[in-house]
């Protein structure tokens, strides 16, 4: 009885073409609209500075996930990030 090699599955490699994002544009539209009224929300209730909008959000999470590595370098990221845009003490 002989042992059959197993391959592991073949990933798709990316290629230099652009996402296809005419493909999720919808879910694009229900994203934003959850996130602006999240970060609304979080204005209103002192939580985030009085200028901090939907836009923003999207520059803090990119920024976080460009940071993580193996060392944890990204949560120092967060600390920092969240803490220049927390709300003024009530």
């Amino acid at each position: 009885m002989g042992l059959t090699r197993v391959r592991p599955p073949q990933r798709r490699q990316r290629g230099p073409e652009e996402p296809r994002w005419n493909d999720i544009a919808a879910e694009k539209t229900d994203l934003a609209a959850i996130t602006e009224r999240i970060v609304r929300r979080a204005v209103d209730a002192g939580r985030l500075r009085d200028d901090f909008c939907a836009d923003d959000f999207v520059i803090v999470t990119r920024g976080a996930m460009a940071n993580m590595t193996a060392g944890g370098g990204w949560r120092r990221h967060v600390t920092l990030l969240l803490e220049g845009i927390r709300g003024p003490e009530r």
